[in-house]
């Protein structure tokens, strides 16, 4: 089993999640902590705790962002399945062997579960908590594009990356590696390695917990670059869809999802026309849309983006 944690700038949040870890119930883990360049202590407190521990261990690396670390970690993995932990994040201490025996029952590629999601103030302290749900059906085995479609007709699908156990050779052998220098590659990663899978199950466990902090890379990063890639990967996306052995009704649930996210992620934030004009295709989720909610909000966005926006905002 592989825990891979990339690391940059969360020196006061690092420990608690190392020692989420390395205390473990589930012991046959290879901790993999991948220090991203940080400017801080994040370093020096991953080899301390290699020095304490043999399971862990620590590839220092200059700065190259999320995707960059986690393929780090992939290179060198070694364990059956692989678990992403985000280093400012945590996950309860039965929550590996729990998942691993789980998977390795029932011969799954992909194991999904709950996670907390907890936003935090510049003093740390909780503004709210909320649970997100890692799929619809207890402990039945889907494949990867049953899974998905099943989410997205029921409103559950999070393409979060954490909230799921992932069979190694899965990512490897079909190449399933994160794309560098993108913001929310989540969005774009998450969708390929489920619909590569053929067994997947959600069981009703929480076992993560997701912080939201103010400085945190989501949070603080160019809102303009955060519209461009998730376009970019809409479209990529779609290209992705119609090429894959997918049945025409799943492929027009996905495409409808991203027209919905195209729609949301080009409203998002102030509205800059000279911007919007260069980077977005107003006729895209038009073009993919197949639910009627969404093919009326289409509509309107393609006639006029700054109306579709009011209306939004007026009746929401």
């Amino acid at each position: 089993m592989s825990v891979i944690v990339p690391i940059y700038k969360v020196e006061d949040y690092l420990k608690r999640c190392i020692e989420s870890l390395v205390n473990q119930t589930y012991k046959n883990i290879e901790i993999i902590l991948v220090d991203d360049g940080s400017p801080d202590n994040c370093g020096a407190i991953c080899d301390d705790y290699s020095l304490k521990y043999n399971r862990i261990r620590v590839i220092h690396k200059e700065n190259g962002g999320l995707s960059d670390a986690r393929n780090y970690g992939l290179v060198v993995a070694q364990g059956e399945y692989i678990l992403f932990v985000d280093s400012d994040d945590f996950i309860e201490l039965d929550a590996i062997e729990k998942m691993i025996l789980f998977a390795k029952e029932n011969h799954l590629d992909i194991i999904c579960g709950d996670s907390y999601r907890t936003i935090v103030n510049e003093s740390n302290s909780i503004v709210n908590r909320t649970k997100m749900f890692g799929g619809t059906i207890e402990n039945k085995v889907f494949t990867g594009e049953e899974y998905v479609v099943d989410c997205i007709s029921k409103k559950k699908f999070s393409v979060t990356v954490c909230t799921r156990m992932y069979r190694t050779d899965l990512i490897k052998e079909n190449n399933l590696y994160f794309k560098k220098d993108l913001l929310h590659e989540d969005e774009n990663w998450t969708p390929r390695v489920l619909l590569a899978a053929k067994r997947v199950v959600y069981i009703n466990m929480t076992f993560y917990h997701y912080l939201i902090r103010k400085n945190s890379i989501t949070q603080i990063e160019n809102r303009k670059k955060h519209v461009e890639d998730v376009l970019s990967t809409c479209n990529e996306l779609i290209v992705e869809y119609n090429i894959q052995h997918i049945s025409e009704l799943n492929k027009k649930i996905l495409k409808d999802y991203l027209a919905r996210l195209y729609i949301n992620t080009s409203t998002y934030g102030k509205y800059e026309k000279n911007f919007y004009t260069k980077v977005i295709d107003k006729k895209f989720p038009l073009r993919n849309a197949y639910f009627l909610k969404t093919r009326i909000e289409s509509i309107v966005y393609a006639v006029s983006i700054s109306l579709y926006r009011y209306l939004k905002l007026k009746f929401s």
